[in-house]
């Protein structure tokens, strides 16, 4: 498909193709019925339309999205002074200012443009945005508006990682629920479910496959503690935030050997200040390590921003899953902070089954640099 060739950037210049008329589209801007996409013989002559920043976001209903930027190349370059179409497809009803689906705007001289705010609107779900100029290839962009709680997180914040001979209990697995800025979720019922596929035997008290807990004032609870089965083997223990899309899981092994979960050690620096919109200077880092020290390598890590949802992953996300090199180190995505004045501090959240860590790094957007 042409946006998969697009997003993957695998296509020469040369071989992508220009405008038709290059010099001419250039001067003017203006380009015939005839040199439009899919219009006779000269429309296998095409400039690429590079998405630059937005694509895969997910917003709740009634929030904006991050800008939606593109870039138009020919064979010789950025193409400048063209009108460029952005096209809310069906899916939602998500909108441009004004409740328009549609948008339009002019390359600068570089070839970039980003278009109009676009709102996430009900019903939630998946949708695209098509990109459209005079001789180019079409770009799309992927976004899903969340059903309302997808502004929810279920962390696992103990008990992942652990280690029991057959026939003897795990401790409790302990989950916490909060809102996307931090804020905790009381009185909500949490479900642990062992797979119906598990193969070593362990269960909850009365040889139950799920157990449920309910969240405190802070938004925690701990499940009943699971009972080793009496076959050595892994197994995961998902956990669901009843009435919101929220889950995480817990990672348990059945074993007579010796062992223990890893650790997750921030590493610095863990406290960062930078001016609004800027990109903090170093990105996110944890050390994944056994109980005597050693790092473990190709160890998954997902951070999770917190607090203040505007700051961003410079892939324009909250989340990031990266691994671990061969000293246990595993680093984000560089962040971008919110584009508000004022202090506003974000904490990070950091997850993988055998090791589970939170709110450990400080991010503030401040008018004052430190």
């Amino acid at each position: 498909m042409n946006r998969r060739r697009l997003l993957a950037g695998g296509l020469p210049l040369a071989a992508a193709a220009t405008l038709a008329t290059a010099g001419s589209a250039r001067a003017s801007g203006r380009v015939g019925a005839a040199d439009r996409p899919g219009a006779g013989a000269g429309s296998v002559n095409r400039a690429v339309l590079k998405l630059v920043r937005g694509d895969h976001q997910t917003e709740d209903p009634n929030r904006v999205f991050s800008d939606l930027k593109v870039q138009l190349v020919g064979e010789f370059g950025p193409v400048p002074d063209v009108p460029v179409t952005f096209t809310v497809l069906p899916g939602t009803g998500s909108t441009f200012p004004g409740g328009a689906v549609e948008t339009r705007v002019r390359t600068d001289d570089r070839g970039y443009c980003t278009a109009a705010p676009l709102t996430a609107r009900s019903p939630g779900g998946k949708f695209q945005v098509r990109v459209t100029a005079p001789n180019a290839l079409d770009a799309h962009f992927d976004l899903e508006v969340g059903g309302g709680s997808a502004g929810e997180l279920l962390l696992a914040v103990d008990g992942s990682g652990q280690q029991a001979p057959p026939g003897t209990p795990f401790q409790g697995l302990r989950a916490r629920a909060l809102e996307r800025d931090g804020t905790p979720l009381p009185g909500r019922t949490v479900v642990f479910a062992v797979p119906a596929t598990d193969t070593t035997g362990t269960r909850f008290p009365g040889n139950a496959l799920e157990a449920i807990a309910e969240t405190d004032a802070t938004g925690h609870c701990v499940s009943p503690a699971p009972l080793a089965g009496a076959t050595e083997g892994t197994l995961t223990v998902d956990a669901l935030l009843r009435g919101s899309t929220a889950r995480t899981a817990f990672h348990l092994t059945v074993s007579t050997g010796a062992g223990g979960g890893a650790q997750l050690v921030p590493q610095p620096p863990t406290d960062q200040t930078v001016q609004p919109g800027e990109v903090y200077a170093d990105p996110l880092a944890v050390r994944v390590q056994r109980p005597d020290g050693t790092g473990v390598a190709r160890h998954p890590v997902r951070f999770t921003l917190l607090g203040d949802t505007r700051a961003r992953f410079t892939d324009g996300t909250v989340e990031h899953l990266a691994v671990s090199g061969g000293d246990g180190i595993v680093r984000s995505l560089p962040v971008r902070a919110s584009s508000d004045y004022g202090t506003t501090t974000l904490a990070v959240a950091f997850s993988v089954g055998g090791a589970v860590g939170h709110g450990e790094f400080t991010l503030t957007t401040s008018s004052t640099r430190k």
